[in-house]
């Protein structure tokens, strides 16, 4: 049998109150539990059928629309709530999980039971959710049980919202899934044994062990609505929508499959459908709803097919927002899914002494400024970007090789870097405006690095080379640099003017690129 439910946050008493829509749902009478000190009681909701919206695509093409008007849609929804001691937990059923107020779920419950309880190495999937609009969300699933590595996530840079894999115990389930709610797979089980399960469950969930075999679960420490710097991290967070700042992005909260989204719906008292959530375009949308306070809480976002039905639960705006934000007590956060994670203090200190460390050659390239005004593309072709590349290349008498990919076959070409100087040092150059480009920056030094033993890739560069210096060699690894460049307007070193999180990209792909045999340096163009 499989059951799926969720621990309710401490001090929740167990009330039909506590389902959204309430009145909607009809109590069965239950038997009473066998264990005393537990009480359950089930509430079950059924949605009246209607015609299928998806029917209004193709009736300009059937011969009887008749045929299509008998089509109809239902769903079904069950609770059981469990009053287990002090704690109340909800089983699910069917579209259940939809009646539960999200701020009423003890967050990271499932994943923190599944941590202690599943073989190290027999997970079978994980799914991740970055922490900005360019770091990747997904959900990996391995065709056997196998070790976490094998997923080939990055858990450094991304929150784990959902592990599952085999049980060490069998006696407790065969197989587990967990993120807020927890899935259990269990042989031979009847919801009568539901109270002993319930005290099972809790005891792994009172449990450090996961310690030992997942680590990283605590780098990104998830905070409770009641923590005492989430006030003034929300009003840090409205102030950056109302500025318009582009280093807000909205992202869905829950993982749900793409393409089953046809639209959103954006709005509060009126509505707006949008075919995708950027953030120029959810800002246009506010315009027109900047009269109300708060519009973070009162803006809603329903994610719809293409039957205008739900594909995920409806969540207010500030939900789908995901951003970084520092705070007074000197700690770094990171809003996503809504919710605040605070970034574990020594993770954050580990990746700053390792950027701090970091050959910086500002002072010894001293590139020119970044002036956006005298940047100003004149053709559709033209970036900024390009327009720096050229000129520095020019005056500096060095070789562009921006846009001079090394081609390896139709759909693989590689970005060697954008300007090489006579001491072999590769600049890779970006404009910091958004993490986005700072993360195919990162990217594009580490990728290059992994092709430079590659004899085609080494006659491509060489060629560049010998227009600087006609007699030179490749030589070894540990005389060539990549130099990642970056454009900003903030004072101090760059290093220090980046985000945590792309102070951990780049951290990632210099250590790539380190392991491979060549240097890595920074170097600041200042932005005027």
């Amino acid at each position: 049998m499989q059951i799926t439910l969720n621990l309710l946050r401490s001090g929740i008493e167990l009330s039909r109150a506590l389902l959204r829509e309430a009145t909607r749902f009809r109590e069965i009478d239950v038997h009473p539990p066998n264990v005393e000190g537990v009480n359950w009681r089930l509430f079950v909701r059924s949605k009246p059928a209607k015609p299928a919206a998806w029917t209004q695509s193709v009736a300009s093409i059937v011969v009887d629309p008749s045929g299509l008007s008998r089509l109809r849609t239902q769903s079904s929804a069950g609770v059981l709530l469990v009053g287990l001691q002090d704690r109340v937990f909800a089983v699910t059923f069917g579209t259940g999980h939809h009646a539960l107020e999200p701020v009423t779920v003890e967050p990271g419950f499932g994943l923190r039971v599944t941590a202690n309880v599943v073989a190290h190495d027999r997970v079978t999937s994980a799914n991740t959710k970055g922490f900005n609009r360019s770091a990747r969300s997904q959900k990996t699933i391995l065709p056997a049980a196998s070790a976490f590595a094998d997923l080939g996530v990055e858990p450094a840079e991304e929150w784990i919202r959902q592990l599952s894999g085999r049980v060490t115990d069998n006696a407790f389930a065969s197989t587990v899934e967990g993120s807020d709610s927890l899935r259990l797979n269990i042989k031979e089980f009847s919801l009568r044994g539901l109270p002993v399960k319930l005290h099972q469950i809790m005891s792994h969930y009172e449990n450090d062990a996961y310690r030992e075999t997942f680590p990283f679960l605590d780098n990104f420490i998830r905070l409770g609505r009641d923590d005492p710097v989430v006030g003034g991290l929300d009003a840090a967070v409205a102030e950056l929508v109302r500025s318009r700042d582009a280093s807000v992005a909205f992202a869905a909260p829950d993982p749900f499959e793409q393409l089953a989204i046809h639209h959103y719906r954006i709005g509060y008292y009126q509505h707006v459908d949008l075919d995708e959530l950027t953030t120029d375009s959810v800002y246009e949308v506010l315009e027109e709803f900047e009269q109300y306070d708060d519009v973070l809480q009162k803006v809603k976002v329903r994610a719809l097919n293409e039957d205008s039905e739900d594909v995920d639960r409806r969540y207010s705006l500030y939900d789908y927002v995901q951003v970084e934000v520092d705070h007074a007590d000197g700690g770094r956060y990171a809003l996503t899914s809504g919710s605040w994670f605070r970034i574990d203090r020594d993770y954050l200190a580990e990746v700053d002494e390792y950027v701090e460390g970091m050959a910086d050659l500002t002072a010894d390239l001293d590139l020119a400024d970044w002036d956006p005004a005298a940047l100003k593309p004149k053709k559709k072709s033209d970036t900024a970007e390009g327009l720096y590349n050229e000129r520095l290349a020019r005056d500096r008498k060095w070789q562009l090789l921006d846009k001079e990919n090394l081609v390896y076959s139709r759909y693989q070409r590689i970005e060697v870097c954008d300007v090489l100087t006579p001491d072999r040092q590769l600049l890779c150059v970006k404009n910091a405006t958004k993490s986005s480009t700072l993360s195919h920056l990162f990217a594009q030094g580490s990728v290059s690095a992994s092709s430079m033993h590659e004899a085609k890739y080494q006659n491509h560069l060489m060629g560049f080379m010998r227009r600087l210096d006609r007699s030179a060699q490749y030589g070894r690894r540990e005389d060539w640099t990549f130099v990642y460049a970056i454009a900003t307007a903030k004072l101090g070193p760059v290093g220090k003017s980046l985000f945590f999180f792309s102070k951990l990209n780049l951290v990632i792909h210099a250590r790539q690129i380190e392991a491979l045999g060549y240097r890595v340096a920074l170097a600041k163009i200042q932005m005027v």
